[in-house]
């Protein structure tokens, strides 16, 4: 097993019950070969005041995991921002337990870090069961709002498949260095389970630093199977959202689609 002491990647993956896909998500970055990688890592795990029952025994047996509790239920940055306190990586990567990691998920990432010196931020591309797209970086539209690119389209299309500048990647598997998200106060606790992390992304851009999609780092994401979707509270997300950046022009989605799609019957609706 690799010591997780001065540990060059931190992973930490919050979760609120839904053991099965933790233990899943545990499961994968193992098989992904990570204990084979040449660098250390530490895993944190970060129990958002779960009510379930649950051991993490058999896999503390293959993976250095510290398990980290809440004293009581504080939403996604707020736990995030809790594991990253208890982080002595030189890297962060904040992965979500809904997660499936594939073979080079974890050795993509830092490549793109260990040759690029601008940048901040680097995300996954992360797929439905089906194969179909879930994330390949994240856009704006005409209101200023974000939206997963090419969402459901086949994950062979090549606008998916090359490694390419976002304002903004998911948090669902984001890697950042522990240093800049130190710097910049982590996730805004503000938000409360949505907009944290594009916040956090806008934020790194401010710094000077670049946000990069790799496709080479490669998962399933179940999506959203630890944390059900609260209208009331997304709505005060998205007012928090437009009234921290309201005043940039965020939106660019044109520029991925006229680069993607030549075809004019393949165009969005909004391109027609």
């Amino acid at each position: 097993m690799v010591d997780g002491l001065n540990s060059v990647v931190s992973i930490i993956i919050p979760f609120f019950n839904h053991i099965v896909d933790t233990k899943r998500c545990l499961k994968s970055i193992f098989e992904s070969g990570i204990a084979n990688g040449a660098y250390k890592y530490k895993i944190i795990l970060v129990d958002d005041f779960s009510s379930d029952k649950y051991d993490f025994i058999e896999e503390q047996k293959l993976l250095p995991i510290n398990l980290f509790l809440n004293e009581e239920n504080l939403g996604f940055a707020k736990t995030c921002n809790n594991g990253a306190k208890e982080a002595n990586g030189k890297y962060l990567i904040f992965l979500n337990n809904d997660t499936i990691a594939l073979n080079g998920w974890l050795e993509q990432l830092l490549t793109v870090f260990e040759n690029n010196s601008d940048v901040g931020v680097v995300g996954s591309k992360l797929l439905y069961p089906d194969n179909s797209i879930q994330h390949a970086g994240v856009a704006f539209n005409d209101d200023n709002m974000p939206f997963h690119i090419y969402q459901h389209f086949p994950s062979s299309f090549p606008g998916v498949n090359q490694l390419r500048e976002f304002q903004a990647v998911t948090g669902a598997c984001l890697m950042i260095e522990r240093e800049l998200f130190n710097y910049l106060g982590g996730f805004d606790e503000d938000y409360l389970n949505g907009l944290e992390d594009i916040d956090l992304c806008l934020r790194v851009r401010k710094a000077g630093k670049k946000i990069c999609y790799n496709p080479l780092s490669c998962l399933y994401h179940l999506e959203a199977q630890t944390r059900t979707l609260n209208i009331a509270k997304q709505r005060k997300n998205v007012e928090l959202f437009g009234k921290k950046w309201s005043d940039k022009d965020l939106c660019d989605f044109r520029k991925y689609y006229q680069e993607d799609l030549t075809d004019d019957k393949n165009l969005p609706k909004q391109l027609q």
